[in-house]
């Protein structure tokens, strides 16, 4: 029995590293969003660390203006991340979208392969069945 070849087999395989390029961007965007996150979180978290100096009493007047002016920082510095995330965002949906198409590109060319590959099943089927038919046609012409 030969060997199987399916003719769409180098574009089928670009498809794939399409595909998993695709995967890996989304990961990649996916991880920046998370680090955001936890950026934004320790921001907060000094905020709040911040606030509290400010509400101690018996400071000096400069340290206060020091932990006003701070604290006015970190809220800047946390509404540009969450900015940065809403951009993150809209690109992972971009990136989602493509990995979607590519999957789709993949998963045809997959079932192509699997519907070339049943047609190849059944002509050899047919081949080993006529050959089978002529090795009984000779073996009873023997007789």
């Amino acid at each position: 029995m030969a060997k199987f070849d399916f003719k769409f087999e180098t574009i089928k395989r670009i498809k794939d590293k399409l595909k998993s390029k695709a995967q890996k961007e989304l990961a990649e965007i996916n991880l920046k969003i998370d680090q955001k996150k936890v950026k934004i979180d320790e921001a907060r978290r000094e905020l709040y660390e911040t606030k509290q100096m400010l509400r101690k009493d018996g400071g000096k007047v400069s340290e206060l203006h020091y932990y006003e002016r701070h604290g006015i920082y970190l809220n800047g510095k946390i509404t540009k991340m969450i900015a940065d995330i809403e951009k993150l965002e809209i690109e992972k949906q971009k990136r989602l979208d493509e990995l979607v198409v590519k999957t789709q590109e993949s998963k045809m060319f997959e079932l192509l392969k699997d519907k070339h590959l049943q047609v190849y099943n059944e002509e050899e089927l047919k081949k080993d069945n006529a050959f089978l038919d002529e090795l009984a046609i000779q073996k009873s012409g023997r007789k």
